[in-house]
Order: structure tokens, then sequence, then C-alpha cells
């Protein structure tokens, strides 16, 4: 179904013009008027809510909104075929005392070489007595997850990627997406592992990491969009990346530390991510080099905080507070764990900080700093980290500061790392432009004036290296900002492309551009929800605009929109 009327409702709906309830209606209007069946309106519901667009929460509940228009046999197209819902399997809400009906969900059939795992029935709920029992689930398919197996009748597994502490990983191509024409169809899936599942409370662990990684959107942390299971198959679904795991990185056996540049970036774009979890009340607990995803385009990720733990920072409450405590399950890295972790204490940040100052270490010199050791190993060796006395002063205290064995010595969290790590960030935007008015001077009295920090350097005067990445940004950052005005992952993931690139050349006219642009909608995104007398979320969506892009603060559209919002962007926002 053509997603394009639908464009204007989806807006009002995410400028709060429209409730859910409402969307909902509208929608099944629209497909009525149209034509079209139910199934297709489920395929661009699920697009919406896997793109992005839509919340796990929203998605779910539209999709929920079908069950009765569909509980019934559907017939479609004048066929005599009965037809389940298609894609997410659904609850229909009981009355008192009846037990909840649970519809199993089929679209188009995947292709014929394709190793079809028929859907349990109870599959998809993640609520009810069946989740707290796999031992009651019946297997769907007789062997492994491997090429060629549809998983949930939607996703086709294509490769296995590799295999983690929580399971394997797979790439799949999901047929819905490629039903409604997306330009990119294939996700990775995470398949909850066999020992790991037998744990009683593993399933509440994956249903928590999917849940947290949803609400930490931040362009270094692994964007999360489903979890479900398949008969005894538990996984979810996350954006599927083109790189390597940093620990791939650091096994190779000729890896002896990274040039100080790129270690620098690295570091500075993992605590970024870290920084960002810990000012919203996370701690990922078990953050080691498996768990971070280096990019082919040198952009950072870090993954699973299926173990995290919403962490009673100061002032920062979590948004639930159940009586499942994930640090029961063990789940932690020796070599990475801090003292406090391995005497069992409850996490906080600055375990976090430790686990980032071993990592920064292997960056820089290609080894651990305690050779392996644990932290109560490495206390009672009296073991010191020795970091190149030719490191600059910062990053090299910053790391000796964050490997201290105890939480008292060390940085609260990643975001006093981040300061320590590279100190007061320069004024670069002040400076650029009054270097620019003097270059325009000097022009004016005909002097020919060169700009020593290269912000008037033209892209072909660049070092042929930096060239090479810059192109190698401009193409997707082109790519996604095409769909940025419909989509807000594109929107976020063209700035975050197209920040890099000034970050490599400042004077670059498209870049600037472009994220000018971006920005203006933003903006116009904060004024509708201001004109509709929601300045809340107007100043929410700017907080955490600036929160994940502090250079976005000094743009001028944002910068108009916030001083009358009276929304101050944090500190360091406008250098």
């Amino acid at each position: 179904m053509d997603s394009d009327p639908f464009a204007d409702l989806i807006h009002r709906y995410r400028v709060g013009a429209l409730d859910l309830d409402a969307l909902g209606s509208e929608f099944e209007r629209i497909a009525r008027e149209r034509g079209a069946g139910m199934a297709q309106l489920r395929q661009l519901i699920n697009s919406l809510g896997h793109s992005g667009t839509l919340s796990t929460d929203a998605t779910d509940r539209l999709l929920r909104r079908l069950v009765p228009a569909e509980s019934a046999t559907i017939v479609e197209g004048g066929g005599g075929a009965d037809t389940a819902p298609a894609n997410d399997a659904t609850v229909v809400r009981p009355g008192p005392g009846e037990q909840p009906t649970r519809v199993a969900q089929r679209p188009e059939p995947p292709p014929h070489e394709a190793t079809v795992r028929q859907t349990d029935a109870r599959s998809s709920s993640l609520s009810g007595s069946d989740w707290s029992d796999p031992a009651a689930w019946r297997a769907t398919h007789a062997g492994p997850i491997e090429p060629g197996v549809v998983v949930k009748d939607r996703y086709v597994v294509e490769a296995r990627l590799g295999e983690g502490g929580m399971g394997q990983v797979f790439k799949v191509k999901d047929l819905v997406h490629e039903a409604a024409g997306d330009r990119n169809p294939h996700v990775a899936m995470k398949v909850l592992g066999e020992e790991f599942r037998k744990h009683p409370d593993s399933l509440k662990a994956l249903h928590r990491e999917t849940r947290k990684s949803q609400t930490l959107a931040h362009p270094n942390i692994i964007t999360v969009y489903h979890f479900d299971r398949d008969g005894t198959t538990v996984f979810m679904t996350m954006e599927l990346l083109d790189g390597k795991p940093l620990n791939d990185v650091i096994r190779d056996v000729k890896f002896a530390g990274l040039p100080p540049d790129e270690a620098g970036r690295i570091v500075e774009q993992m605590a970024e991510g870290l920084a960002y979890a810990h000012e919203r009340g996370f701690v990922h607990a078990d953050f080691k080099p498996g768990n971070v995803f280096y990019c082919a385009d040198e952009r950072v990720k870090v993954l699973d905080f299926g173990i995290a733990q919403p962490a009673r920072i100061a002032g920062i409450e979590p948004s639930e507070n159940t009586q499942f405590d994930e640090h029961s399950l063990g789940a932690m890295t020796i070599g990475y764990a801090s003292l406090e972790m391995l005497d069992h204490q409850r996490p906080v940040p600055s375990d976090d900080v430790y686990a980032l100052g071993l990592v920064a270490y292997q960056l820089y010199t290609g080894r651990h700093p305690f050779g392996g050791r644990s932290a109560k190993e490495a206390q009672a060796e009296n073991l010191a980290p020795e970091l190149p006395r030719d490191m600059p002063a910062r990053p090299r205290k910053a790391i000796e500061r964050a490997l201290a064995f105890t939480r008292d010595q060390r940085h609260e969290d990643a975001g006093e790392f981040l300061k320590a790590f590279r100190g007061p960030r320069p004024l670069q935007r002040r400076v650029a432009a009054a270097l620019l008015a003097l270059a325009a001077l000097s022009l004016a009295l005909g002097v020919r004036w060169i700009m020593d920090d290269g912000a008037t350097v033209a892209f072909a005067d660049l070092p042929s290296d930096v060239q090479e990445r810059i192109v190698a940004l401009e193409g997707p950052a082109d790519e996604a900002f095409q769909l940025a005005d419909g989509m807000q992952v594109y929107r976020n993931e063209a700035v975050d492309y197209y920040l890099r690139i000034l970050a490599l050349h400042p004077d670059n006219e498209t870049a600037n551009e472009r994220v000018d642009t971006l920005a203006r909608q933003w903006a116009a995104d904060a004024r509708r929800l201001a004109d509709d007398s929601d300045d809340l979320a107007a100043r929410r969506l700017l907080e955490n605009l600036f929160s994940a892009y502090p250079a976005l603060a000094s743009r001028d559209a944002l910068a108009a929109i916030a001083a009358s919002l009276d929304v101050t962007p944090p500190q360091g926002a406008r250098d």
C-alpha cells in the first residue's frame, strides 16, 4: 500500500495533533476508501514501526486494533481461503474470566527454497503464562536456525554473522518490508542461546534489552526493533551493521595499538554512547570490545544493553520498577568487570567507566593493561597501567583514572570521563566565523588570506586520506537526507553523517546547508508542538536533540525556537 497518503496523519500524530486511537481510526478509514485489505494495512503499520517512525508500543497498539476486524475468518480478493493476520501475532483482549485469544499471522509465502518455520499460535504475546513456562513450548522446526530457514513466517535467514554471550546473530531479510518496497529489507537477528534460555529470568533479560535499547536513541548505540519468539526460538531484531566487532580488531595477532588519532575517535564515540545511557539512568554492566561494533564508515556502535540495569542515579528514576534483577544472571566478563561487580555489588555508571578504560588502553597499546587479569588479581599484585608517555596528557590521565580499582577514585560516569579525555571543547564555530570575517576583510584589501585551522581550505586542498573519508560518508549521508523529511530515523542518520563530514571539513558547503535544512525540520516539529499548546513536549524534543547532537544548538532555526521556549542547550553545546 502506498504510504504517501498517510504521511500527514503520521506527522499530525508525532506533533501531538492526533492521539493513537484517532490515528488508527484514520488509517482504517483510508484503507477502506482505497479498497485495501487489513493485511496490507498491517504491512504498512509494521513498516512504520520497523523504520522507527512509530514506537514499538504504538505499532503494537495499532496492530491490536485490527484484531476485532480480523478475528473472524478474513477473505480477501474474493478468494475462499481463510487468511490470518499478517506478520506479528497479536492478542485479542479477553473478557472477564476468558483466556487470551492469540491470532497466528501469515504474510505472503516466502521463497520456495526456504524452509518455513510454522508459527506457534501462542508464540507472539509477551504476556501470558506461556512466556514464563518455556518447557511447554513446542518446536516449530526440527533443525537449527541456518540459511534458508524462515522465522515467524517473516524473516528469511541469509547468513550467520557471529556468536556472542547471549546467542547467535544472523543476517535476515524481512519479507514484510520487502513487500512494502523498503529500499533495504535486511536486518540483524539475535537468537537467544539454548543454555542462556534455560535460565528462569533469561526471557525477561532479553525483553528488557529490546525495550531499553529502543529508548536509547543515539548514533553510538545500536538501534533495536523487535522482540518475539517462534515456537522455541526466541529472538530480537536490530539494525544491520557493516563492519566488525572491536574484539576482532584487538585480537589480530599483528595488532599493536591504533594511531592515537584513530584510537581517540573510537574512545570518544564509545564514551558518547555510554554517557547518553548514563544520563538516562542505564548502566551497561558488560562493556567490552565484543560489545562494540566498528562500522566501515568509522562510526562506533555500543551493543547489548541486555544486561544493563536502570541505575538509580541522583535525580533519575527508571520508568519501571520491577522485581526482576538482571544482575542475578551473573552476566559479566571477568576481565572487564570492576572490583565492585566481582564482589556482586549492584553496577553503577562508574563500573562502565572501568571497562571503558580497559578498552581504551587496549586501543592505544594493543594489550590489556593487566595482562587479562581480573581487577581482584591486578589489585592483589599491585599492578598499575603503563600508558605510552608520548600520548597526549589529557587522554592518558583520563584512562589512568578510569582504571582505578575503587569507585571513589574513578570518574563517576562516562560523561565525566569524556570531559577529562578531550578537555574543554574549542569554540570552533565562533572562531571560524571571526576568521571568515577577517578573511573577507583581507580579500577586500587585496590580501590573500590563508586560515591556519583549515576552515576555508577547499575540498581539493584537503589531504587525500581526508578526501577519501569524506567521499565515503557522502553517499549514505545523501541517501538518508532524501528520506529525512518523512522518517525520523533517516533524519537522525543524515545529520550524524553530515556532522562527521563537518568534523573533517568545517567549510563543506553541502554538509552545512543540509544540516541547516535538517535543523529547520526539527525546529518546525517543535514549533508545531508549541502551537498546539504542548510546550513540554516541544522542550523535551529540543533537549533530547541537543543531548544527542550538541552541535545543532548553534543552528539558527533551532537556536531561535530554543530561546523562545527557554531551552538551555547543554554546556558546551554551542561551542
